[in-house]
């Protein structure tokens, strides 16, 4: 028991984005929500889900494939990204000033993954985020440093830190994994299916509704600036899920896994 009231049900979703290359997604339980830049019938100019978009165009609602019930918005015109492609492979290009996508009230278990496929090429400081949940009790995938994308994990409350990687790994396209597993009390961070961190004392303390953001930090500040191709978010932590998303994600950055 960790204290959160409420039960998350399982979704089981095996479907294909409409505008996706590669394999299929398998079964996830507990579906937030699979995004891909490249699925142009999820996407919308406004953050009201109108106004269709094509290439060059701004992005300002981003919603889920299949039955992931979370979609992602950008309310203020001049801060959403602009979906770009190179003939084979479909992104968002976000500024690094303050382009994000969000949504502000997201049911979250104690069990959590964010798999997502990035390429940043603009980072402002050690707190400029990848991703963010914000709340009394949250983290951020941030670059731990003031201008390299080292990949560090800030939390509140939740019983560990995870410091800086020695690695920059700016300016190369990337999946990028991080998983709380309540059962086990570990946060694990993944990149490119290879664990980097495992760190031991999560205590399950992940609230339980979130403002889930991309591309910037829980402050909703220092964005990071890049491409993202695509993200699968849901409430679970087990390895064969988190392989499977990885192989997903990876293929719409054009990456193997």
């Amino acid at each position: 028991m960790f204290g959160i009231g409420f039960d998350v049900p399982t979704l089981a979703v095996r479907c294909k984005a409409s505008g996706a290359a590669g394999p299929t997604l398998p079964a996830l339980s507990g579906l937030i929500g699979l995004y891909d830049a490249a699925d142009v019938g999820t996407l919308a100019q406004n953050s009201n889900g109108t106004g269709a978009v094509a290439i060059g165009d701004p992005v300002g609602h981003w919603a889920s494939a299949g039955m992931g019930p979370v979609n992602v918005s950008q309310s203020t015109a001049g801060r959403r990204p602009i979906l770009q492609s190179d003939g084979s492979r479909y992104w968002f290009e976000c500024d690094g000033s303050d382009d994000m996508l969000e949504n502000t009230s997201v049911a979250v278990s104690p069990s959590f993954t964010i798999v997502m496929a990035v390429h940043v090429e603009v980072i402002n400081n050690y707190t400029s985020g990848v991703f963010s949940l914000d709340a009394a009790n949250d983290f951020q995938i941030q670059s731990a440093h003031s201008s390299q994308m080292r990949f560090g994990v800030g939390a509140s409350n939740l019983g560990f830190s995870m410091g800086a990687q020695s690695v920059d790994y700016a300016n190369q396209d990337l999946v990028m994994t991080f998983s709380l597993d309540a059962v086990a009390g570990t946060a694990v961070l993944r990149l490119n299916g290879a664990v980097v961190n495992t760190q031991t004392g999560y205590n399950g303390g992940l609230s339980a509704t979130q403002k889930m953001r991309f591309m910037v930090n829980r402050g909703a500040g220092n964005e990071v600036g890049g491409r993202l191709y695509r993200a699968a978010v849901w409430n679970g932590a087990a390895n064969v899920e988190i392989a499977a998303a990885e192989t997903w994600v990876g293929a719409g950055a054009g990456l193997s896994l």
